[in-house]
């Protein structure tokens, strides 16, 4: 269980500190949430992560007030990319069947491709069943399934309920979890394997709309 200690002023840090790194935001962010991602927040050290994104343990302390705050930013951070990637690849998209595709499709492909964000989502599901307590990634959820939601009217030519959209967005995920534990990665990264991978869940997904036009 993740306890965040007592807030404290930011740590006084040397010019040599800020003087010999050039702060590259952007990479420490990867280079935790991929640590985070493999070894889980009790797993890794900020002096660790650190040290791998070239930044000193002063200077993260500095932009960060403790490594709880770190690791919530980190994965604010990766759930606004997800979710910025996919808004992208649906803008201008109209056709209600295409877009489903297209959601579909580009949920499989986020998931599948991005490791660290399947791995963080994972930890974030099972730790809040443990502890009972906030789900990190919500707001991603309730995106995603108002996305689905929406295709799936769309496609179906009526309003879907809560329940399909839930459905349907569990069913993509579960099978993308599947799919990276089961299947090796050099096999889910060929070009004809991936889009094999993507049609199935496409067919998938539609059988679900019809058995589930009553819910």
């Amino acid at each position: 269980m993740i306890k965040e200690r007592a807030s404290a002023s930011k740590p006084e840090i040397s010019s040599e500190d800020l003087g010999l790194q050039q702060p590259d935001i952007d990479r420490l962010m990867d280079t935790a949430a991929e640590m985070f991602a493999e070894f889980g927040f009790d797993g890794v050290s900020v002096r660790a992560i650190g040290r791998a994104a070239g930044w000193s343990a002063p200077l993260i302390f500095y932009h960060f007030t403790s490594k709880v705050n770190l690791y919530e930013e980190v994965f604010a951070h990766k759930i606004d990319q997800s979710i910025e990637q996919v808004d992208e690849r649906l803008h201008g998209i109209t056709d209600s069947h295409q877009r489903l595709r297209e959601l579909v499709e580009a949920l499989c492909e986020m998931y599948i491709g991005n490791r660290p964000l399947l791995a963080l989502m994972q930890r974030d599901l099972a730790e809040s069943s443990v502890r009972l307590g906030r789900l990190r990634s919500r707001r991603q959820y309730e995106h995603y399934t108002s996305l689905i939601r929406r295709s799936l009217a769309g496609t179906a030519g009526h309003p879907v309920s809560d329940e399909l959209a839930f459905m349907a967005g569990a069913l993509i995920l579960g099978f993308c979890e599947l799919s990276t534990a089961v299947h090796d990665q050099d096999y889910l990264h060929g070009r004809d394997s991936l889009t094999r991978e993507k049609e199935r869940l496409v067919r998938a997904v539609n059988r679900l709309v019809g058995d589930g036009a009553s819910l």
